[in-house]
């Protein structure tokens, strides 16, 4: 599972011990992440242009599953 940190607490999390990398594990903040579904172009590294990260034109359902809480 990724851990996503505040800029500031990189240094800590990379010489922290593991109670200390432990309490810095929080939910990310919902309102400040956003997920879309993008084009499986992303895939083959050939295709290295900003296209490979737009969103694709329709929704995507089951994004319930990344909220925080």
């Amino acid at each position: 599972m990724p851990v996503v940190l505040p800029k500031d607490a990189e240094s800590d999390w990379l010489a922290a011990d593991p109670d200390t990398r432990k309490e810095l594990c929080q939910p990310y903040p919902k309102d400040d992440l956003d997920a879309y579904e993008i084009s499986t172009r992303v895939n083959n590294p050939g295709n290295d242009d900003p296209r490979v990260i737009e969103p694709l034109d329709h929704e995507q359902s089951g994004l319930g599953e990344f909220s925080s809480g």
